[in-house]
């Protein structure tokens, strides 16, 4: 049997999942979302699902419990789309990368009243 790099199956569930989501879910909140990352534990037995969205909190935390409760809908179709001996659970959090980034940027080039870090 032909064995799968744990970086390829992570790229391949990325995708898979984003068409699910996208072609199958008849929610108009969740074809907001963008997958960003999957991260696979050590064993490959759990696959941590990053994705983000535009929108308040309120939308944010409305679509991060859609996506719980359709967790076995969406793992059902993975499945059927994939071949692999042992399909991994599935975890969704929100990536937080990019307002982490943003508040990064602004800790170095000040807060929005203009003052500057010491160096």
């Amino acid at each position: 049997m032909k064995t799968v790099s744990k970086e390829r199956l992570q790229s391949l569930i990325q995708e898979k999942l984003a068409l699910i989501i996208e072609k199958e879910m008849n929610d108009n909140a969740l074809h907001r979302i963008s997958i960003t990352d999957v991260v696979l534990s050590g064993d490959e037995r759990t696959a941590k699902v990053y994705y983000d969205m535009y929108g308040d909190e309120s939308a944010m935390e409305a679509v991060h419990i859609k996506l719980e409760k359709l967790k076995g809908y969406i793992r059902n179709k993975l499945g059927k789309t994939m071949k692999i001996r042992r399909l991994p659970d599935i975890i969704f959090e929100r990536d937080t990368r990019m307002e982490m980034e943003e508040k990064i940027e602004k800790i170095i080039h000040g807060d929005d009243n203009g003052q500057q870090l010491d160096s």
